[in-house]
């Protein structure tokens, strides 16, 4: 009995360990198609690959229109800070996961992302022209999907949560 019950779990524990998640957060917001998000841990920053939105209809492609004029055909990386809704968008970056190590070692995060506490706005600005450039200063009134998954509550007051925005698509 004991070497039956043993075997099935086992077998239990082997099958969920070949099960994957999916991962969070990709589709399109506002026009947008966000990605591979990656976050600094504590800080309440995240980064997403971010590139405008193509639909196709058949044999027919068009652009989606995104919520600002500045993204037109944009391709790069958003961060942002989930307590103000405060973005940047850097054009022709590489991986989301690459950059927050790179944001989180800079002088303007590197304490925050060791005591796991929020960082403001202003120095995710800072380290992000230091690592990445200049980028494109967004301000979101609607909480983002990696902001929900990684600090739901940092959420600014006023901000639409997720859940309920309607510009949101596959």
């Amino acid at each position: 009995m004991k070497l039956c019950l043993s075997g099935m779990m086992l077998l239990a524990a082997g099958s969920a360990q070949a099960l994957t998640p999916l991962p969070p957060c990709g589709g399109v917001e506002a026009g947008m198609r966000t990605g591979f998000p990656a976050q600094i841990a504590g800080t309440g920053i995240v980064v997403e690959e971010y590139r405008h939105n193509i639909v196709s209809h058949g044999d027919l492609a068009e652009a989606d229109t995104p919520a600002a004029a500045a993204l037109s055909g944009f391709n790069g990386l958003r961060i942002t800070d989930c307590a103000s809704g405060r973005m940047v968008a850097v054009p022709g970056q590489g991986r989301s996961y690459d950059a927050a190590d790179a944001l989180a070692a800079t002088t303007f995060l590197r304490e925050a992302a060791a005591r796991k506490q929020p960082a403001t706005a202003a120095r995710m600005k800072q380290a992000v022209k230091a690592v990445l450039g200049k980028g494109i200063e967004l301000r979101e009134n609607a909480e983002t999907c990696a902001c929900n998954t990684y600090f739901p509550e940092l959420r600014a007051k006023g901000m639409t949560p997720y859940k309920e925005r309607n510009d949101l698509g596959q």
